[in-house]
């Protein structure tokens, strides 16, 4: 029941009692708002039992799902757009820019330079930057205890993390998940989220006779520096807009004139709880290794938030489809769709990332073919329905959950189109479907699925006929 539901049921019975019943009849805010308050609480409990008897089955509470991420390494991690500036250099002599030099956009966003560039005076040169900041913390601990935990260091409002490294007495130390394959005594450390996303790094552990058991237990001290590298996630940036220095630092660096020339990429936001939910039914891979398993499909995924839609499809699969050839062994064909990057650049990312994992096998890109899913909807429902109304509803819920862009059918090679999860669906968004006397029906052709086809519902792909419910008649008064 939803929370209108159990107001409506407290005011009914409440009728019972003179004094409530008078104080409904005025209205008295008070005792509206302690009602209201009843009944908001037994709705959001209702909505716990719910949840709570999902999670036999999959994790559905937003506790649940970080955690299990966390404990799986998919970590609350944002990309940084890339864009190339044209800078040309108004001044007489020549000017140079060192890496990591601040500039900022027309919206106030900040930019680092990613390698050192020389301005010939009177000249133009093309530069790279990163839409992103360092930040760094120094502690020093005042106690040595196993597993020490220390906080990252504070983001600024609207930013997220991008990457980070971790420094004791100067001494780099590693990233290694679940401290897998790490030897007594290795600089390590794990990265670690609560329910509210925040996160700390946790370092090792000796024994109670002070022998290095799991990675290195820090000492009483110990300065560790954290450098996290902070992004806004995904921006709108334009090409031609102008850009600035941050500061300058001379004379002739206020002569130079930034003008944004292309856009490698708009950046990603972190991975939604939807998002995460997702990656979490896939099989824990070990040490985030492809190989194992050969989970390529969440290896991608993983590393690529942005991404609207990914397929994978190896020999084993071709030869399923019954298009495999002898050059099919040791390859793996990738389809990959991003909003806003060019073909060039999502080829480089998705080969750069299978090479690291598996460098013997051979990407072949695909380009993904989109395909707008025919889907037909019957709904039976009371006679004295808005059939029209109905149909607008129902086109909604659909769209919602299966229309392009969506996370549920940006997984190429899985059929996200169910009867099953669409009648539920239907009937937890439209309420009249769930009266005694309505029905649905859920027709949809049948199709071979092929991992490089992208199938979404589009408003005109979606046919909905509502019909309303008759009834059997025949009495002395029915005219």
């Amino acid at each position: 029941m939803n929370q209108q539901q159990y107001l409506d049921r407290a005011l009914a019975l409440a009728q019972d009692i003179p004094v409530a019943a008078e104080a409904i009849r005025l209205q008295r805010p008070i005792f509206m708002a302690q009602v209201r308050a009843i009944a908001a609480m037994f709705a959001l409990r209702d909505e716990e039992s719910g949840l709570a008897a999902e999670e036999r089955f999959i994790k559905a509470r937003d506790a649940t799902i970080i955690a299990d991420a966390a404990n799986k390494g998919i970590l609350h991690l944002a990309k940084s757009a890339q864009v190339r500036v044209s800078i040309l250099n108004r001044a007489s002599v020549s000017v140079t820019l060192d890496q990591g030099r601040l500039l900022y956009d027309d919206q106030g966003l900040l930019y680092r330079l990613l390698a050192q560039v020389t301005i010939p005076a009177g000249e133009t040169v093309l530069a790279d930057l990163r839409q992103q900041q360092i930040v760094i913390s120094n502690t020093t601990l005042t106690v040595s205890q196993p597993f020490t935990h220390v906080a990252l260091p504070q983001l600024d409002a609207d930013y997220y993390l991008e990457d980070l490294s971790v420094q004791v007495n100067a001494e780099p130390f590693i990233y290694t998940p679940d401290y897998l394959n790490v030897a007594a005594g290795d600089p390590a450390y794990q990265v670690e989220i609560d329910l509210n996303r925040a996160m700390s790094v946790r370092f090792g552990a000796n024994t109670p006779n002070g022998i290095p058991a799991w990675g290195r237990q820090l000492q009483i001290g110990d300065v560790v520096r954290i450098e996290v590298i902070q992004t806004a996630g995904r921006i709108q940036a334009k090409v031609g807009s102008r850009m600035g220095l941050d500061y300058a630092v001379t004379a002739q660096e206020e002569a130079l004139t930034f003008t944004i020339d292309s856009i490698a990429s708009n950046g990603a936001d972190p991975l939604t709880i939807r998002q995460l939910q997702d990656l979490c039914r896939y099989p824990s891979m070990y040490d985030h290794d492809a190989v194992y398993l050969s989970n390529y499909d969440a290896l991608l995924r993983r590393y690529m938030p942005d991404a609207q839609f990914i397929g994978v499809s190896t020999e084993q699969v071709e030869d399923r489809l019954g298009r495999a050839t002898l050059d099919s062994i040791r390859a793996l064909y990738v389809s990959a769709h991003v909003e806003g990057e060019s073909s060039a650049s999502i080829e480089t990312t998705v080969r750069n990332l299978i090479g690291r994992s598996d460098n013997a096998k051979r990407v072949v890109m695909r380009p993904v073919v989109e395909i707008e899913q025919a889907l037909t909807v019957i709904a039976t429902v009371p006679a004295n329905s808005n059939q029209a109304q109905i149909q607008t509803a129902i086109k909604q819920s659909l769209l919602a959950k299966y229309g392009r862009g969506q996370p549920i059918v940006g997984r190429g090679g899985y059929s996200a189109f169910l009867s099953k999860d669409i009648q539920k669906l239907l009937e937890q968004d439209v309420a009249v479907l769930r009266e005694a006397t309505s029905d649905i029906k859920v027709v949809l052709p049948v199709f071979e699925v092929k991992p490089e086809e992208w199938r979404y519902l589009t408003d005109s792909s979606i046919s909905v006929q509502v019909e309303l419910a008759k009834y059997g008649g025949g009495g002395t008064w029915n005219f």
